[in-house]
């Protein structure tokens, strides 16, 4: 019993140091119905029951499958894919990623940290090139293959996913142009 309190007084402690560092540090947790876009940018296509999975250079699995949870929320806009996933025991979706279409450096502090702006902004910030956007398939799931820029906030991000019900093709070409 002595060691469940312990176990339990260790995670309350872990929870108040982190809220009195993202106090310090200004760390907020962004939501995708706050979230404002700039005023030239255009949503293009939202996947409201997507999914969005990271797939690691190193040390992943030879053979994997990803579960259709529909958990994740996707805005495609002109300048940026926003992801935001379904906050626990929330009807809300926190901002998790951020990938940009450009590599102009106006994101150069986060891109060149590994921890890609999660510690600064709330969410990791990667870029990615709009003709490497490519849909895929995984046995009967279709998902968006998008491969960041080899940045330190990607250093060991092969590529990531969007899972999605729609018409990827259609969307792809929509991004190209």
């Amino acid at each position: 019993m002595e060691s469940i309190i312990i176990f339990f007084g260790i995670l309350v402690a872990f929870v108040v140091i982190a809220k009195i560092v993202n106090a310090i540090k200004g760390v907020k947790a962004s939501y995708i119905d706050s979230f404002r876009l700039d005023s030239e940018e255009q949503t293009l296509f939202e996947e409201k029951e997507g999914d969005f999975y990271s797939v690691s250079k190193l040390g992943q699995a030879k053979i994997m499958s990803f579960a259709r949870l529909k958990r994740t929320h996707a805005i495609f806009t002109s300048k940026r894919i926003i992801i935001g996933q379904k906050a626990f025991l929330s009807k809300k979706y926190m901002i998790t990623h951020i990938l940009y279409y450009d590599t102009t450096g106006h994101l150069g502090k986060e891109l060149t940290e590994i921890t890609g702006g999660l510690y600064s902004l709330g969410y990791q910030v990667f870029s990615i090139l709009k003709d490497q956007i490519t849909p895929e398939k995984d046995g009967n799931k279709s998902y968006l293959k998008l491969i960041p820029v080899p940045t330190t906030s990607a250093t060991n991000v092969e590529h990531m996913r969007i899972y999605s019900d729609g018409n990827l093709t259609k969307l792809v070409e929509g991004l190209q142009v």
